[in-house]
């Protein structure tokens, strides 16, 4: 079972990455992915939320994933969040001042 569980992800990034896929197929694999925190499934997240040409629904799916992984982490790659799109990066912001994650406060969209 375990096998399969790390499989999972492979999965769900294949999915989400998969421009043919269901839109709905696709905003399903993005709020999964938030259980399954690892560097691979960053890099997929934030592939779609540093496209604007991607769907907004889409984009918002990918924020909150990583705006979830990173609450539980403690921890944003200032670096990366620089590369999301305004929208995503607003969205992260927002969602970590309502899980009151106080390390975050200062944190802005403003940072270079």
């Amino acid at each position: 079972m375990n096998h399969l569980q790390n499989r999972q992800p492979e999965g769900l990034i294949s999915v989400l990455l998969d421009r043919s896929a269901a839109h709905g197929d696709r905003d399903d694999a993005a709020m999964d992915l938030s259980q399954y925190p690892s560097a691979e499934t960053e890099e997929a997240l934030v592939l779609i939320a540093s496209n604007s040409e991607e769907d907004l629904d889409l984009i918002d799916s990918c924020a909150e994933s990583l705006a979830s992984i990173w609450a539980k982490n403690k921890l944003i790659d200032p670096t990366v969040f620089g590369h999301l799109v305004p929208y995503a990066q607003t969205f992260i912001l927002d969602y970590l001042r309502k899980e009151n994650t106080s390390q975050f406060e200062n944190f802005s969209e403003d940072r270079d």
